[in-house]
């Protein structure tokens, strides 16, 4: 019981300011930013918020501009570290810029495509490679929600967390 404190306020202590949000953020391989198209229809909100106001609603088959993006966090996943290693921290790509030795626990953020999650240790920002079992274990998972910042063709612009109702938003596909 002691241990589960002490480990619990080690986490708080070390945990990302949330909500955590990723600007530009695109969370999948191939996710890219261009014209996409409505399949259901969507609400588009003045900020990135449910609560923001309504500024427009899309018809379902209407092509828009999808122009930028952020990803969300509002709760922090937890993966433990079971073997050594180095990742490059966002802000200055340096390889030796993260050494996670084992037994860490690292903050998930989000997932950015092909295994790889954003992720936060002792307030540096990295993309971890969580495909391998055997190098760490996944404790828990991110609560996360992707806006995109859209365009219409008559030229107003709003946000909207509907993002899997377009398509053409996958680069590779």
């Amino acid at each position: 019981m002691l241990l589960s404190l002490l480990l619990g306020a080690a986490l708080t202590a070390e945990a990302p300011k949330l909500p955590y949000v990723d600007k530009g953020a695109c969370p999948f391989e191939c996710c890219t930013y261009r014209d996409w198209k409505a399949e259901k229809p969507i609400t588009l909100h003045a900020e990135p918020s449910l609560r923001s106001p309504i500024v427009a609603k899309i018809a379902a088959g209407i092509t828009v501009a999808a122009e930028t993006g952020a990803v969300i966090t509002s709760s922090a996943g937890t993966v433990q570290v079971l073997k050594p290693m180095k990742a490059a921290a966002i802000s200055t790509g340096k390889p030796s810029d993260v050494s996670l030795k084992r037994g860490d626990v690292i903050y998930t953020l989000h997932g950015v495509g092909e295994g790889y999650v954003t992720s936060w240790y002792r307030g540096k920002v990295f993309e971890a490679d969580l495909t391998d079992d055997t190098s760490s274990k996944t404790l828990t998972l991110p609560d996360y929600v992707w806006w995109a910042k859209i365009k219409t063709r008559d030229g107003k612009i709003g946000w909207t967390d509907q993002t899997r109702d377009f398509s053409n938003t996958d680069a590779c596909g």
